[in-house]
């Protein structure tokens, strides 16, 4: 019993020790890349081994902020604040948006066009007004300019430079060419 006791003592002073060393180490690399002077960095190893738990804590509470810290909290306070405040957004610049704004305020896209039964925001794909049950002319114009985009350059050499792009454009123009000419 007494060397079980033996083993589990020098096993946890040796933990203890090996916890302390190591904790000073890390204070000293990470105090040689954020500090300048050649004094800081020793001192702080210094400081790390004579107090062996206040030490790094200290230093950890302490030590000034990098550019990579900064960025990194900004990071993850701006997807806490989308996370927290689900909102439209500007799908061009991510400018906050409401439902009833005709463009985005930050850059000037157009967001929604006005129904021309009852004046009222409607979005762009959508094909008729929830409101007054009007028929949207604005989703079936951007396909048709879609359609007759993808038809012209089906028949030239300026193909757009993303594969998926054009093939949106192309299934476009050959869902509205099927409409247009019913299969006999």
């Amino acid at each position: 019993m007494d060397l079980l006791f033996g083993v589990v003592r020098d096993a946890g002073f040796l933990t203890f020790v090996a916890c302390w060393i190591g904790s000073a180490l890390v204070v000293y690399r990470d105090a040689r890349r954020r500090f300048d002077g050649a004094w800081s960095p020793p001192l702080l190893l210094l400081t790390s081994l004579a107090a062996p738990l206040a030490g790094p804590m200290l230093y950890v509470a302490l030590r000034p902020e990098t550019l990579l810290d900064r960025r990194e909290r900004r990071a993850v306070r701006r997807s806490l604040e989308q996370a927290l405040a689900p909102e439209e957004r500007c799908l061009v610049c991510l400018t906050p948006t409401r439902p009833d704004f005709l463009c985005c305020p930050g850059c000037g896209v157009e967001l929604t066009t006005p129904c021309s039964g009852c004046a009222k925001p409607l979005k762009l794909h959508w094909n008729a007004c929830p409101y007054c049950e009007a028929a949207s002319t604005t989703a079936a114009s951007l396909e048709d300019e879609a359609a007759a985009l993808a038809v012209a350059l089906r028949s030239s050499d300026d193909w757009p430079a993303d594969d998926y792009v054009m093939g949106q454009l192309l299934r476009v123009a050959d869902a509205r060419v099927a409409q247009a000419q019913p299969l006999s």
